[in-house]
């Protein structure tokens, strides 16, 4: 992500100072952990500032894959109940710095207060466009996952018309799948990315890896 940066005087806009770019890099001593780096170039002239930030993101387009719209599920209860203050402390920050729109369901029922049939993020699968994101995010741990990626695989047999029974094959759904790592057990994002560590999940999401 690249952005002009400005600093306040007491005007409305603040007066230009250059551009920042927004930029990932591997933690040295653990090469799996991604972690957010930001490089100011300082310039007072606005033309040049406007030719750099069109030049560079340009080139960010023309690297395709990244993701401009996205559905996440938070699941609030997930480990010890922080996942939705992780996700707004660490992630969203992230995912705005990058111009990514979030379209966000929350679980605000307990495992205790819910069955399949009531339950936000299966009911919001069934009902939703999926033509209008570019992926899903899971907030949350293993089950979270496995109820989000459950749910999608039963509503693409059911609109194949595809029995499900022992034995079967299932169609395959093609939209990518984030998963931030809140919960007290992240097995499945440790298998993908080798650390479960939120700032990683978000910045390989914003990478479309």
């Amino acid at each position: 992500m690249v952005d002009e940066a400005k600093h306040s005087s007491g005007a409305t806009n603040g007066i230009l100072v250059g551009f920042v770019i927004f930029m990932s890099m591997q933690n040295k001593k653990e090469p799996c952990r991604l972690q957010e780096r930001v490089i100011t170039f300082e310039s007072t002239c606005q033309l040049v500032c406007d030719n750099w930030v069109k030049r560079i993101r340009r080139i960010i387009e023309d690297l395709g894959r990244r993701p401009k719209t996205l559905k996440v599920f938070i699941q609030p209860f997930a480990g010890n109940g922080k996942g939705k203050e992780c996700y707004k402390r660490v992630v969203a920050p992230l995912f705005q710095s990058a111009d990514i729109e979030t379209d966000i369901t929350e679980d605000r029922l307990s495992v205790f207060e819910k069955t399949q049939d009531d339950d936000p993020f299966v009911q919001c699968i069934n009902h939703m466009d999926m033509s209008k994101y570019d992926g899903i995010v899971c907030v949350g741990g293993d089950t979270t996952v496995l109820k989000v990626v459950s749910a999608l695989l039963l509503l693409k047999q059911v609109d194949q018309e595809i029995a499900v029974a022992k034995g079967f094959t299932p169609k395959k759904v093609n939209m990518p799948i984030g998963i931030i790592p809140t919960g007290g057990v992240n097995t499945i994002v440790c298998s993908c990315q080798g650390v479960a560590d939120a700032t990683t999940a978000a910045l390989h999401i914003i990478l479309g890896k």
